[in-house]
């Protein structure tokens, strides 16, 4: 675009095209009634009120029956496809014997660390003690 000096003309805009629209403008339908009513701001019949009410209702319970069927569906697809975990099929008499073949295990493994782990006892007989003093076990003492 090419600079110019604006010239006394270009100061005022012409408005003639729009006068022309003006007046072929047909006069528009007043839509304020029914958009009021819509919105609460008016009186509406009882009649057209429980006909929305009702299809507002039906259009709901079609909603959670669809969205019911489709969750119901898709669980049943999921569960017959390969992607789901099946159970081992472990029962409880199975469980309690596992549990305790589990526990006993342990107290084996125990017992073995301690045996391993502490010193062998002498093979000879020890030093019979002294008839006046009692013999002590472990952390009790004899009063």
């Amino acid at each position: 675009m090419i600079w110019r000096n604006p010239s006394p003309s270009d100061e005022k805009p012409s408005f003639d095209m729009l006068r022309s629209d003006s007046q072929q403008a047909r006069p528009s339908r007043d839509l304020t009634p029914s958009i009021m009513g819509r919105l609460g701001y008016m009186r509406c019949h009882e009649r057209a009120l429980s006909r929305a009410r009702r299809r507002r209702t039906i259009n709901r319970l079609v909603l959670v029956a669809a969205v019911l069927t489709v969750g119901i569906g898709s669980l049943r697809v999921y569960n017959a496809s390969d992607l789901v975990r099946q159970p081992d099929g472990l029962t409880m008499p199975g469980a309690i014997d596992a549990d305790s073949r589990q526990q006993s295990d342990r107290m084996h493994r125990a017992i073995d660390f301690i045996r391993n782990f502490a010193p062998e006892a002498e093979t000879s007989s020890p030093a019979a003690p002294a008839h006046d003093e009692p013999l002590a076990v472990g952390p009790m003492r004899f009063i």
